[in-house]
């Protein structure tokens, strides 16, 4: 599976992309973190499994999904869940939990990943996100190399 970070061969794959995302937040605010799309680069139908923030403090992972495109949410973070903006877009309709979501090999159509994070303390942060997923029998996981914070002021 290929996306925006990295991840294991024949499977899920997030690419090399090494970033942080800052957000400027409050405590106990919730948020839409949408900075990874995800596609099927094994010869297997991948079952998603779930989805758990890396060395987080201050935030937590509250649940997440998948969209059947990136069109229309488009990457980013956005305060408040559902996002203000996204509560009537189509895409965001059609998202479904990330648990037993599945791809199929090849498949050409990104998905992206939907994750609904609440920040508990200022400041906050996570290393990135895993995604564990199930190929046959095997189990894998691919990381993102996206860092999240969230803080008073980001410059």
């Amino acid at each position: 599976m290929t996306g925006c970070s990295y991840g294991s061969a024949n499977g899920l794959d997030f690419g090399e992309v090494e970033a942080t995302q800052c957000v400027k937040a409050l405590d106990n605010q919730d948020w839409l973190f949408s900075m990874d799309s995800l596609s099927n680069d094994s010869r297997s139908t991948l079952t998603l499994e779930s989805a758990a923030l890396v060395d987080a403090s201050g935030m937590e992972l509250v649940e997440s999904f998948v969209s059947p495109s990136i069109d229309n949410i488009g990457l980013g973070v956005r305060s408040g869940w559902p996002p203000h903006d996204l509560a009537h877009n189509p895409r965001w309709t059609e998202k479904t939990p990330l648990k037993g979501s599945t791809l199929e090999p090849r498949e050409q159509n990104q998905r992206m990943l939907l994750l609904h994070l609440r920040i508990t303390r200022i400041p906050a942060e996570a290393k990135g996100v895993d995604v564990i997923y199930k190929r046959g029998n095997a189990m894998g996981t691919a990381r993102t190399s996206i860092a999240i914070q969230a803080k008073s002021a980001c410059f």
